[in-house]
């Protein structure tokens, strides 16, 4: 019996192949602990141990084989063609020499060299000298024992015997000379990779270089705030659609080669995209022009300049010598300047026309460089750095009235950056007499200096004007003009991972302003005083109040999450979660996301749930006071409340005991001065616990009916501070020093695992003996674990009898580990911390009801994993299901909900979602291949197609009609064997024929 069913006209058939695999060692358990990364030399070879991935790579003459270290799965890669338009195949067997350092494995043409790490195994292929042919270098690798599919940027390879995923990724190629050349990986059958190499003008021996990893992370919010790069262009589409172009790989959670749409809702790729970068774009009517350094468009040869139609890219002509960093219009023309001398193959010195057809020259063109371009009244201005247009001589800017070149005297500076047309005049905008950015005025006939000065240092200036509003950025700071103050205000101050000039892009939309650059935050006014700091990424929109990214998911860092039964609640600095608008706090029901009222002014740093109700506590920082305002609030299901009378720098954890909500963290209270580190809410007001504890709480948790609190603390005992080891323990009258208190450093997080008390923190001994950043009570003494962690522990979570550890304490990584009684394993690659943040980027960690753990903080990637501010650890027992994961991969989500529903068509194909996923598709560009089409056969219409790789828990169905009228439709039975699915449906002389194709699952 199936719930969901679903129908689609079919098209195509996909086909996969699989070679089995064979065994040359077998690994024992004693073994896998042995080291963690390791090369062990043996008779037939080598072994590559990668202890933290927990893989090994074992080389013989024969190839590489992969075993999985948990289960003695394996499989098996060779490569087994090299080319280009043409294929030859490669040598099987070659010669292994073996160092402790690393393998070789040589043989005619191409050698494997293969490291180890804990990132993995690392296996790099080295290629002698070029094939033959034309075109792209291509690499052809043959598994068995594995299915692979091409995953994210790299692939994901399911061993055969145990289900096991492994990631092949980090591809990265050079030549010779070190130059890194343009490569991707895809799978183009179940047992085949394809690795192709644009190696124009590169030198050889080329280097190609993917690694084998531990596929342990599991993205929850695969989305990011913009581009993850850097946009050097933008423009709007009369429809209001944005287009962004520069240099970046993403635009939200879809891939996009350095140019993209966004729609209001969801970012869309170009095609292909380009190959280089975008410096300028120009919407005009339904179509784009994209200029740059790129040389193809969409895979076809396009040289700096490209036209897009809505589905297709074009060349224009023979396009230019060189970059095109300007483009503009006048009437139905398109203009491009830039760093060429030839356009369409005639000289055309820094600048020229396209009529539609052919480029032509604007009679000599410019000596210099051209900054900016402006059409308007049949009239092109050009601003830059140039003295003679067309001959004439002319100071930074000219006139091109459409047959000669006009001089435009009078104009003091050196380089005119920026041309707008404001308040019925052009301004010029000019940085040659820093530290002052000026604008001057023409009045038709000269330039005035009487424009508004900017005193700010800059090497990037743009200016755009709308209706009344005239807004300037020069990298750091955007502004506008306030006409009655004759002034600037600053709107916002960017920051970018390396500097400062970060803003390099802008563009109006509907009266709002939008910029684009390689900034990754930003910070504002706040409409009640303050400053707001807002973590963006690439491309960003001012609406005259506040600033917004190009997103619909989750737009801000998680400092809070906590689960219950039905779902969970999320804390943070957001403003968006699931295309919903949720002000720092959200409510996930296990479908969709939900705000809460108003949400919340501060940034919460934990939540409890109980009595029906939601406590929320954290703190909000003044950036101009740099003060902190404690706030505790409660939501009852309909609004929220506050909780008042604490002041200090810090809530770090709330906790429910006894019946009543217990706060912890640095302060005291406002109206009960023996209120400090630890208070009680008795309904009205917060209650002192004794005396209170000196210094910050950090954690708190309650074993055995008790409360305990750990932190850099001491009890308070009238005008004397009582040393408790830096851990206390409240016996519902007075604090007094836990059991086997005495850790020389903070301690930082605490829980309770198999009955048995854990801290985590900054301490690397208790009472003097050694005890590394993680301890465990086991009733009378603290001991350490089996494999300790290496930094300090920040977060602990208990779940499925597993013990999980964060080690993160204000560094640019965190190491997830997690612990089964006897050991530790690191749970895949460490997650990084957003470019540029400052303070912890791991917040918060926990586990839901089912035992997967969940972590949220300011980070981008764990791994290479992309998942903005949430993830999720795949850990044994906890992964999501085929289906879920494709959810995931393309709506942020495993629910069966919203956008991701089975049967919601999000592209608008006409294929609902689960017929997307049952035939591999991608349900966010529309059809990217055809359904299964019948073909005659004998006297039968035949429906032949092989289930892909992956895709699991669907049934598949045919079903044929004469008529088309309800209850005509008949079954036809399923004759393949799966993964093959047959389908036949007789001929009826000259009797219509309807066939439809049905998804069916639980």
């Amino acid at each position: 019996m199936f719930s969901r069913t679903s129908f689609g006209l079919a098209a195509f058939i996909l086909t996969t192949t699989a070679a089995g695999a064979g065994d040359a060692w077998s690994t024992s358990v004693a073994e896998k602990v042995a080291s963690l990364n390791d090369i062990i030399v043996v008779p037939e070879g080598a072994r590559l141990r990668s202890g933290v991935q927990g893989i090994e790579g074992q080389v013989t003459s024969a190839g590489l084989k992969i075993v999985s270290l948990d289960t003695g799965s394996a499989f098996c890669i060779k490569p087994h063609a090299l080319g280009r338009g043409e294929f030859e195949e490669l040598s099987a067997d070659g010669h292994v020499d073996a160092s402790e350092e690393f393998v070789r494995l040589v043989r005619p043409v191409l050698t494997e060299e293969y490291r180890v790490s804990c990132d993995g195994v690392r296996q790099d292929f080295v290629i002698s000298q070029s094939p033959k042919g034309f075109g792209e270098l291509r690499l052809r690798l043959r598994i068995a024992g594995a299915e692979c599919e091409t995953f994210g940027e790299g692939i994901k390879l399911v061993l055969a015997a145990s289900g096991r995923e492994i990631a092949y990724q980090k591809l990265k190629v050079t030549d010779a000379r070190g130059k890194t050349c343009s490569a991707s990986m895809q799978a183009v059958s179940g047992s085949m990779i394809e690795i192709v190499v644009a190696d124009a003008g590169a030198d050889y021996p080329l280097r190609i270089d993917p690694t084998f990893s531990d596929a342990d992370w599991q993205s929850l919010n695969p989305d990011v705030l913009g581009v993850n790069g850097t946009a050097f262009a933008l423009s709007v589409a009369p429809n209001g659609d944005i287009y962004a172009g520069g240099s970046f790989t993403r635009a939200g959670s879809i891939f996009a080669s350095n140019v993209a749409r966004w729609d209001g809702d969801r970012w869309w790729p170009l095609g292909a995209g380009v190959n280089g970068e975008v410096r300028a774009l120009l919407c005009m009517g339904s179509e784009v022009y994209a200029g740059g350094s790129f040389t193809t468009a969409g895979g076809q040869s396009a040289s700096r300049i490209a036209r897009w139609d809505g589905s297709a890219w074009h060349a224009l002509g023979n396009g230019m010598n060189d970059a095109v960093t300007v483009l503009a219009s006048l009437g139905t023309d398109v203009y491009a300047a830039g760093d060429f001398s030839t356009a369409g193959g005639i000289a055309s010195p820094s600048i020229a026309r396209w009529n539609g057809t052919q480029w032509s020259a604007l009679g000599s063109g410019v000596n210099g460089f051209v900054d900016c371009l402006l059409g308007r009244s049949g009239v092109l201005y050009v601003g830059g750095t140039f003295t003679e247009a067309g001959g004439v001589s002319s100071n930074a800017v000219a006139a091109w009235n459409g047959t000669s070149w006009q001089a435009m005297a009078g104009l003091q500076g050196q380089r005119v950056v920026s041309l707008v047309w404001h308040d019925g005049a052009l301004l010029a905008g000019r940085d040659g007499s820093e530290p002052f950015f000026n604008l001057a005025r023409w009045d038709g006939s000269q330039w005035q200096e009487d424009g508004p000065s900017l005193g700010m240092f800059g090497m990037f200036y743009s200016l755009i004007s709308s209706g009344s509003k005239l807004w300037l950025t020069n990298g750091q700071f955007v502004t506008e003009y306030l006409p009655a103050a004759q002034s600037w205000a600053v709107v916002a101050t960017l920051h970018s991972e390396h500097g400062f000039t970060s803003a390099q892009a802008i563009a109006t939309t509907g009266g709002d302003l939008l910029i684009g650059g390689g900034f990754i935050r930003l910070a504002y006014p706040a409409a009640g005083g303050g400053m707001i700091n807002k973590h963006h990424q690439g491309v960003s929109r001012w609406n005259g109040s506040q600033w917004s990214p190009l997103t619909k998911q989750l737009n801000g860092p998680l400092t809070a999450i906590t689960t219950t039964a039905g779902g969970m609640y999320v804390a943070g600095d957001f403003s968006t979660i699931g295309g919903q608008v949720c002000n720092r706090i959200s409510r996930w029901d296990g479908s969709v996301w939900s705000a809460m009222g108003a949400g919340l002014d501060f940034e919460a740093r934990s939540i409890v749930v109980a009595g029906g109700e939601v406590y929320a506590g954290g703190a909000r920082f003044d950036l101009v006071t740099s003060t902190y305002d404690l706030r505790i609030s409660r939501w009852d299901g309909n609004a929220w409340a506050s909780m008042t009378g604490l002041a200090g720098w810090e809530i770090t954890q709330l906790i429910w005991h006894n019946g009543s909500l217990h706060a912890a963290g640095l302060f005291v209270g406002t109206a009960n001065s023996s209120i400090a580190g630890v208070a009680r809410w008795d309904g009205s007001a917060w209650q002192p616990l004794a005396e209170g504890l000196d210094g910050v709480v950090n954690a708190l948790v309650v074993h055995q009916g008790s409360l305990f609190a750990g932190g850099d603390i001491r009890i308070r005992s009238g005008s004397s501070l009582i040393d408790c080891g830096r851990l206390a323990i409240w016996n519902g009258t007075a604090w007094q020093a836990a059991s086997g208190a005495g850790f020389n450093n903070e301690v930082l997080s605490l829980c309770v695992h198999q009955g048995q008390l854990i801290a985590g923190g900054r301490f690397t001994s208790n009472a003097g003996q050694p005890l590394e950043y993680l301890g465990r009570w086991n009733g009378s003494s603290w001991v350490p674990f089996g494999l300790g962690p290496t930094a300090a522990v920040s977060h602990l979570v208990s779940a499925g009898g597993n013990l999980y550890s964060a080690e993160s304490d204000f560094t640019d990584t965190s190491q997830i580990r997690r612990w089964d009684g006897a050991n530790g394993y690191t749970i895949g690659s460490p997650i990084s911390v957003y470019p540029g943040y400052i303070g912890k980027h791991l917040n918060t960690m926990t586990s839901n009801s089912t035992g997967q753990l969940l972590i949220g903080g300011a980070f981008f990637e764990a791994g290479d994993t992309w998942s903005p501010y949430f993830i999720q650890a795949n850990v044994p027992g906890t992964t999501l299901n085929s289906q879920e994961t494709w959810r995931q991969t393309y709506f942020g989500t495993f629910g069966n909900t919203g956008n991701a529903a089975d049967l919601a068509d999000f592209d608008g194909d006409g294929l609902p979602n689960l017929i997307e996923y049952a035939f591999g598709l991608n349900p966010t560009l529309g059809v990217s291949r055809a359904l299964p089409a019948p073909q005659v056969s004998g006297a039968s219409y035949v429906v032949s197609f092989t289930q892909p790789i992956g895709v699991n828990g669907v049934t598949y169905g045919v079903e044929w009609s004469s008529t088309l009228a309800p209850g005509s439709w008949a079954s036809v039975l399923d004759t393949g064997v799966s993964p093959q699915h047959t389908f036949s449906v007789p001929l009826s002389g000259n009797s219509p024929v309807f066939i439809r194709l049905k998804v069916a699952a639980p």
